[in-house]
């Protein structure tokens, strides 16, 4: 934001040219301890060099720096600057051809923010807008009929279709009626219709919905299996960050910086279980065969969960309620290790929760 401005304002502060940067590294690096990759927060009272509205407490990431007396700093903001921004400031940049999401300061003008490692006991969640845990996934589909389902979308009044090349699913409208941890009417007006997520359709057979918590994730195939008939597309399969984010990490996480990087292998359980029955049926003593089981079970459960995970919803046979399952126990599991609880296992939270489930009753 305010990169044509702001390059002029600078050169009245007396921005050193190319050719002297050299000379001024080793005072700069005295005064400013700045590098790439650092934080800082705007001081009080700085003004945005644009729309001159104060911008003290803004925080955000230096992705590059300029060599001066006073360095220019660039700076990218992080998550909750960004949500924080009035919607007229947004709509003035998008007018004027500015990114709302950066701006060049002077070092002088920012101060750097506390390392994250001295904030451990102040860490902020990160949440979405509609209050649930800030947690990437992605919903994949077969697609039977692409123009049926560009078609069908058209015609919901909570989708639309932007320059990206992508239908964006809004709160508004008939998603409206779905509930979050915040209300609609919690979101600020100025903010509404909220994105709560995208689809994309780089194959002429599949797509896929991102979407920002697994709550999402949850009311999206049942929300989408009202309008989108199973002749024109099904889902199947889910992919997970399983990973709790706070503020301290910066900018907002984006899918393609996990799901994108390289393909993710689908965890088939039905196979995993089919390949111990296998070995299960080798011992003939029951009592063995059954200690075999469990321990390979425990075992299994034991394992750490990978960072990206991919596996089958199995929706159409067992209906919404496994992955809601699925999904709170990987929740559960990655704020156990935001919390600090590193080695939380699924074997822990079973040790958890079997113990509060009801006797069965025999008849």
């Amino acid at each position: 934001m305010g990169k044509k401005s702001k390059k002029t304002k600078l050169k009245s502060k007396g921005i050193l040219g190319k050719a002297h940067k050299s000379e001024v590294i080793e005072e700069i690096q005295t005064e400013f301890h700045y590098e790439v990759g650092h934080f800082v927060v705007v001081k009080k009272g700085v003004p945005d060099p644009d729309y001159n509205i104060e911008i003290g407490g803004w925080r955000g990431k230096i992705y590059d720096i300029e060599s001066a007396a006073d360095p220019v700093l660039s700076i990218e903001w992080d998550h909750e600057t960004q949500r924080k921004m009035g919607a007229s400031m947004i709509k003035a940049c998008e007018k004027d051809d500015l990114d709302h999401t950066k701006m060049s300061l002077l070092a002088s003008e920012v101060e750097p923010e506390m390392p994250a490692e001295k904030e451990d006991k102040n860490r902020i969640l990160l949440k979405t807008m509609t209050q649930e845990t800030y947690m990437l996934a992605r919903i994949h589909y077969d697609l039977f009929d692409k123009e049926k389902i560009q078609l069908i979308f058209s015609k919901l009044r909570c989708m639309a279709y932007d320059i990206e090349g992508r239908w964006v699913w809004l709160y508004e409208d008939e998603a409206k009626k779905l509930k979050f941890e915040g209300s609609y009417y919690e979101i600020p007006k100025e903010r509404r219709p909220i994105v709560l997520g995208s689809f994309y359709s780089k194959k002429d057979d599949e797509t896929y919905l991102n979407v920002n918590s697994f709550d999402r994730a949850k009311k999206a195939v049942t929300f989408f299996d009202k309008y989108i008939p199973r002749t024109v597309a099904m889902v199947t399969d889910i992919e997970v960050v399983n990973k709790i984010f706070d503020y301290s990490d910066g900018n907002l996480p984006k899918h393609e910086d996990y799901f994108d990087k390289e393909p993710i292998k689908i965890k088939d359980t039905e196979k995993t279980m089919n390949e111990l029955e296998n070995i299960a049926s080798s011992i003939e003593n029951p009592s063995e065969r059954l200690e075999i089981a469990l321990t390979h079970m425990e075992n299994s459960a034991k394992e750490h969960l990978p960072e990206v995970e991919r596996f089958p919803i199995h929706f159409y046979e067992d209906g919404i309620m496994g992955l809601d399952g699925s999904l709170k126990m990987r929740e559960t599991i990655a704020l156990q290790h935001w919390s600090g609880n590193k080695d939380y296992t699924f074997y822990d939270l079973m040790q958890e929760i079997i113990p509060k489930m009801p006797p069965l009753k025999m008849k």
